[in-house]
């Protein structure tokens, strides 16, 4: 009997955990909405200001984070995407994606910062360099 109730308190508590991470998933995506409509302009400053925060506390890992900063950058928001793509990379330091996108917004603010996270991008992605074959993309006729 007692087995029984701690393995129902037990799944009580899963039930529970699960519920909270698929409501904070939920908010996530709802930020992410809120503002690639605000970049389409469709809504407000203030709308966006609320939609990163909430991107910021809800969102896990850098993936949002990378995509909301590519955002920015496309309307030349370069100072905003650099502070997002610098979340992102500590973060996630091993995300090669969050370093491109350091490296892309910091590249007319902090020359030096974007060669060192051109460096990082490249060390994490290894098909990112260039072919050491001279000939690649030339006709072979």
């Amino acid at each position: 009997m007692t087995a029984r109730l701690g393995l129902a308190a037990v799944a009580l508590a899963v039930a529970a955990l699960l519920a909270a991470s698929l409501h904070d998933h939920d908010r996530c995506q709802d930020a992410r909405a809120a503002i690639f409509s605000a970049a389409l302009g469709q809504g407000g400053a203030r709308d966006e200001a609320a939609a990163i925060a909430s991107l910021r506390a809800t969102c896990r890992g850098s993936g949002a984070l990378v995509d909301v900063a590519g955002a920015l950058l496309a309307q030349h928001r370069d100072r905003e995407a650099l502070a997002l793509a610098r979340e992102a990379a500590g973060r996630e330091p091993r995300n090669a994606a969050a370093w491109s996108a350091v490296a892309l917004a910091a590249r007319g603010q902090t020359p030096a910062l974007a060669r060192a996270a051109e460096r990082r991008f490249e060390s994490l992605n290894p098909l990112a360099r260039p072919s050491l074959n001279r000939s690649a993309g030339r006709s072979i006729r």
